[in-house]
């Protein structure tokens, strides 16, 4: 799991930094823009439809490093309660990864069935003219990369990582961290 781990922490990063180009390229362009509407009068209609579409691509390719660093929202009540015991806390996990892989497969489906709409009928976005089969593509793309993760995760995770110690380990762990 380790060798994958790494290798999907390399890519996941790179994915980042390019998100984080496109994010700043955004943000950077929306203020022109706005500087532009209230200076001038005058603006561009295309940065207004760049920013909604990477700002919603980004918040689906985030999910997946949410779900690599097991940072995803959740209810943790019952995990918390469970946590020191090894068979619960297994029971769980795969409950868990279940349930996440049957959601983003069911989100899958119903994204290749708007992508093949939006091939069939030539859809391209109002302004920039982007054809929104490419965009759509790369969304779910973000789904098979939660899922292939889940996938992973389900089959390789090791019982022992994540385990809540005694007091004194979480305190230890605590100080090392501050120090």
């Amino acid at each position: 799991m380790k060798i994958f781990r790494k290798i999907i922490n390399r890519f996941i990063d790179a994915v980042m930094a390019v998100l984080c180009v496109f994010l700043g390229s955004a943000v950077v362009l929306y203020g022109v823009n706005a500087i532009l509407r209230y200076g001038i009068k005058s603006s561009f209609n295309w940065i207004e439809e760049y920013t909604i579409y990477i700002i919603v691509l980004s918040v689906l390719l985030i999910q997946f490093r949410l779900e690599f660093k097991g940072e995803s929202l959740s209810i943790t009540v019952l995990s918390d309660k469970i946590n020191r015991r090894k068979i619960p806390r297994r029971v769980l996990f795969v409950f868990q990864q279940i349930v996440t892989i049957a959601v983003f497969v069911l989100l899958f489906r119903q994204g290749l069935e708007v992508i093949a709409q939006n091939m069939q009928y030539g859809v391209r976005s109002p302004i920039i003219q982007f054809p929104m089969y490419l965009y759509f593509i790369m969304v779910n793309i973000a789904f098979v990369m939660v899922i292939i993760f889940c996938a992973l995760n389900l089959f390789l995770k090791k019982w022992d990582e994540g385990a809540k110690g005694s007091e004194e380990d979480d305190k230890e762990k605590e100080a090392l961290e501050w120090t």
